[in-house]
């Protein structure tokens, strides 16, 4: 098949099929528990000990898990928990 009728085809599948939605998860539920080098990375952006993070990160996910709290309310408790002084 030549390039032109190629593109042809995958262009006439995205018309047909448009993207409704992307789902990602990263808490346990379609994935993997994170590993202890995500959470020193996700420690490192958050300005916290890395021994210190995985405590806050899990303490602090019910409410958020839940959707009483949205990602920034979430983000914010776990930067001021580590007493970073996130206003």
């Amino acid at each position: 098949m030549h390039d032109t009728a190629k593109r042809s085809a995958i262009q006439g599948l995205s018309q047909e099929r448009s993207l409704r939605a992307v789902v990602f998860d990263y808490g346990n539920v379609l994935c993997l528990e994170q590993t202890l080098e995500d959470m020193k990375g996700m420690a490192l952006v958050c300005g916290t000990p890395h021994e210190l993070f995985p405590e806050l990160y899990r303490k602090l996910r019910p409410p958020y898990d839940r959707g009483d709290i949205n990602g920034a309310a979430y983000w914010t408790a776990v930067l001021k928990s580590a007493g970073n002084g996130v206003a």
